[in-house]
């Protein structure tokens, strides 16, 4: 059962047939209750294959106490819990809070594509994968939502960036906390300018459209810089302060204009987010972005230019 996306679980991918077929013969030989690592990775291994009949048969003769402390025990820093949540399945989650009861709120280990791993409870693995029936058992059961990644980063927060409005929606209506940055100042509305509508619902909600960053970085600075258009229009036309400089001074039209993202240098200009001047040096740095590679075009651009000071 491959992982959806680019992402996969930290350890459990570890686990092969035979060491699966090693785990069993040892758990026969072996009293459950002094063997909680073995019996963890078999869990593990299960839940891997989405293997729900297996799951069931290997805990559920046992003592609920005992059924808790193995699904509690993490392997390769990773539980039970974490690992259906991330997987998507939704029965053995169901099973794990429901027999086992496993700690809701027990972080496990998330792995990204660039295999930076991040401490994060369940809820935070199930708004990453925007998988809002399996949010909602887990809030059933006791989640807190506001529970965040140790990098301070709160499910909601994660959901935005992963542009899954209906999960935003969700966890807003559930106390989702949209303030929270995390401990570089990374706001809700930063992580969502791929997406203008997550923008536009953002906003509705309240968030400072002017908040900064660790770097002085405003969510019009992000979007600039990547091109987002329609997210630009949308900042400028809520107030978001086109003259606020990052660290390196850069404001979001220079940034724009940096990277050759011309539509967006010419919403500023249509909204008059800016001065002459700085327009003037930004159809400059559009030239100068484009002249490599299209001379028609940056030839274009410094004409503007000259027209504008003129």
């Amino acid at each position: 059962m491959l992982l959806k996306g680019n992402y996969k679980q930290g350890g459990i991918y570890k686990t092969d047939t035979a060491t699966f077929d090693f785990c069993v013969n040892m758990s026969a030989n072996s009293e459950p209750k002094n063997d909680f690592e073995t019996q963890a990775k078999i869990i593990l291994f299960c839940i891997k294959e989405n293997n729900a009949t297996k799951v069931v048969s290997t805990l559920c003769l046992l003592s609920a106490e005992v059924r808790k402390q193995i699904v509690s025990f993490k392997v390769n820093q990773n539980t039970a819990l974490c690992a259906a949540v991330t997987l998507g399945h939704k029965d053995i989650v169901e099973y794990l809070l429901k027999n086992c009861e496993a700690d809701v709120n027990q972080k496990g280990i998330f792995t990204d594509e660039n295999d930076n791993q991040y401490k994060v409870p369940p809820i935070w693995c199930a708004a990453e994968s925007g998988r809002v029936d399996i949010a909602s058992l887990l809030l059933f059961y006791g989640a807190d939502v506001n529970d965040c990644s140790d990098t301070e980063s709160t499910p909601v927060r994660c959901a935005c960036f992963m542009n899954h409005q209906l999960m935003v929606e969700f966890l807003v209506e559930n106390g989702g906390n949209l303030s929270k940055t995390n401990i570089y100042g990374g706001t809700c509305l930063m992580n969502s300018i791929r997406c203008p509508e997550l923008v536009k619902f953002l906003i509705t909600k309240g968030v400072d459209v002017n908040s900064v960053d660790v770097n002085d970085w405003t969510a019009l600075h992000y979007a600039a810089k990547e091109g987002h258009v329609n997210s630009v229009r949308i900042l400028l036309t809520n107030n978001a302060d086109y003259t606020i400089r990052n660290k390196t001074n850069r404001t979001a039209l220079d940034l724009a204009a940096y990277n050759g993202h011309d539509f967006v240098v010419e919403a500023f200009i249509k909204k008059e987010c800016g001065t002459e001047i700085k327009f003037v040096d930004s159809y400059e740095l559009l030239g100068c972005h484009h002249v490599d590679t299209d001379i028609e075009k940056a030839r274009k651009f410094w004409m503007k230019a000259l027209g504008n000071a003129s």
